[in-house]
C-alpha cells in the first residue's frame, strides 16, 4: 500500500508540474507563483459554500452596521 501511495503520489506531481508548466508562460512579476505554491493551492480543500439566502443575511448585517450619517459620497 505504501508502494501505491508513493507512486500516486508521483503521479500526481508529475501531472501538476505539467500543468505549471503549461501556466509558467503566462505568469508575470505580480502573479508569479513557485511550483510548492502552486501545488498547495491545487490540493488546498475547496471554500466553504454557502446558500444565496445566508450570503444575504451576511450582507446586510454588514450594510445595517454602517454608520451612513458619516459616509460621504
Amino acid at each position: 500500500m505504501e508502494l501505491l501511495g508513493e507512486a500516486y503520489r508521483t503521479y500526481r506531481d508529475e501531472r501538476f508540474w505539467q500543468l505549471y508548466v503549461s501556466v509558467f508562460p503566462t505568469m508575470t512579476e505580480e502573479t508569479f507563483q513557485t511550483f510548492e505554491d502552486f501545488k498547495k493551492y491545487q490540493t488546498a480543500p475547496p471554500a466553504e459554500r454557502h446558500s444565496k439566502e445566508q450570503i444575504l443575511d451576511k450582507v446586510s448585517g454588514i450594510i445595517n452596521n454602517i454608520k451612513w450619517d458619516k459616509v460621504k459620497i
